[in-house]
């Protein structure tokens, strides 16, 4: 580098700026982000190389240049941003990081930084990319613990009326600041950004960042993995933001990269929810608006039990089985009617004398099957146990039947008679 841009008398005195040749051009801006990556044995930046870009910050002359030097700048600073590590910043931390507790080459690197970044305010370059550098090194400053992180930094340069390239620097900074350090009310600070900030370009930017960079990752819990965050995604989705369908196919890209298509992990089970127990281990798919407080905010009782609702009786109703090709007919007897005139058993009548008595246990019969020829089959049968010994209805039927067949055989045999006697009287003559 010194060889090519070196004055010939001093080594380390960087030539006036000539950018006629496009191809030294590019070599003149690369070569010293090339170099800031360097580092020795222990993983910090040579002070040479420290040393070597702090001189072209010197003298830099773009006097007799008819080109902009505003790039080239702009890489000086990305490259002094890249010499600072975390390795450096932890031996000159002993309590709170003030200007006197800094070291001696960040102390360099900050005035260098600022330095620039007040320069732009007086003299601002083309598209401000000078303190789009300045931004993302103090950005880098901070995540390597040389400067304490403050968000209000990054908040007042991606206000609505700055450029637009310097807020999408600002808004990419606070974006990688809510994922290490940021709360709860920085990443609100964001979303409402991307509802109400007039600009549908930077909501759009903004989006994107955040798919990028996400606050937290997915399937591991998180300070700023809350309730609200999925109840605000999903509304966004649903309601606010029906106007616009590419914001909305943004917000639904950044909602799947934070949960995925499974439930996400701060909502509470609706099982456990509807037991009292929100408090206990969550998973899963689909927010559930106006559902129960964050289980952060529910306490935990140990003296509660897990009761078990008791289920009520049903009544077992018992079905008679038929078995197939058996049909049971009732029939009504005709001759029921003659049951009603018996006599009823004075045992049976006295109410008084039957107060204690309990009646026997029911006793299971076997089923009799009802012949259609008449109820003669039933004489055989035994009276039931516990009642006196009852005429039978069908005795007196009997009887008749008899006596009608021993008249008939009787006439039978008058008229053999006669007819053997009539042939005796006609047989001699």
């Amino acid at each position: 580098f010194k060889n090519m841009f070196g004055s010939f008398a001093v080594g380390h005195i960087i030539k006036q700026n000539d950018f006629s040749n496009l191809q030294n051009y590019f070599l003149q801006c690369a070569i010293p982000e090339a170099m800031a990556g360097l580092r020795n044995s222990h993983g910090i930046c040579p002070n040479e190389v420290l040393e070597f870009l702090l001189n072209l910050f010197k003298y830099n002359d773009n006097s007799k240049n008819s080109f902009s030097d505003n790039y080239y700048r702009a890489s000086l600073v990305t490259a002094l941003g890249e010499t600072v590590t975390p390795v450096v910043s932890m031996l000159g931390q002993g309590g709170p990081i003030t200007s006197e507790s800094l070291a001696e080459d960040t102390k360099k690197v900050l005035e260098e930084i600022t330095r620039y970044l007040n320069m732009e305010k007086l003299l601002p370059c083309y598209r401000y990319t000078v303190t789009t550098a300045c931004l993302k090194a103090i950005r880098k400053l901070q995540k390597t613990g040389h400067l304490p992180p403050n968000p209000d930094f990054f908040k007042d340069y991606a206000k609505h009326g700055q450029y637009r390239e310097v807020r999408l620097a600002a808004l990419e900074c606070f974006v990688d600041y809510v994922k290490l350090e940021g709360k709860f009310t920085d990443l609100e600070y964001l979303l409402e950004m991307v509802e109400k900030d007039p600009d549908p370009g930077i909501r759009h930017c903004l989006c994107r960042m955040m798919v990028r960079n996400p606050p937290f990752e997915r399937g591991r819990t998180h300070r700023n993995d809350r309730q609200e965050l999925v109840d605000k995604l999903w509304t966004m989705i649903n309601n606010k933001l029906w106007y616009d369908s590419r914001l909305r196919c943004d917000m639904v890209d950044f909602y799947f990269t934070l949960y995925g298509r499974r439930k996400p992990h701060c909502l509470p089970f609706p099982e456990l929810a509807a037991l009292g127990r929100v408090g206990a281990a969550n998973m899963g798919m689909g927010p559930s608006l106006g559902g129960p407080p964050p289980p952060s905010q529910v306490p935990w009782h140990k003296k509660t039990q897990f009761v078990i609702p008791k289920a009520e009786k049903k009544e077992i109703k018992q079905e008679i089985k038929q078995e197939p090709g058996i049909q049971i007919k009732q029939e009504v007897d005709e001759r029921a009617h003659m049951l009603t005139g018996m006599d009823v058993p004075d045992f049976l009548m006295d109410t008084r004398a039957n107060q204690g008595f309990m009646p026997p246990p029911p006793i299971s019969l076997p089923t009799v099957p009802i012949l259609p020829s008449g109820l003669h089959d039933l004489k055989g049968l035994q009276p039931f146990p516990g009642l006196p010994n009852m005429p039978e209805p069908w005795a007196g039927q009997d009887q008749e039947a008899n006596n009608r067949k021993r008249k008939k055989e009787k006439k039978k045999k008058k008229k053999h008679k006669h007819r053997r006697e009539d042939r005796g009287d006609a047989g001699p003559s």
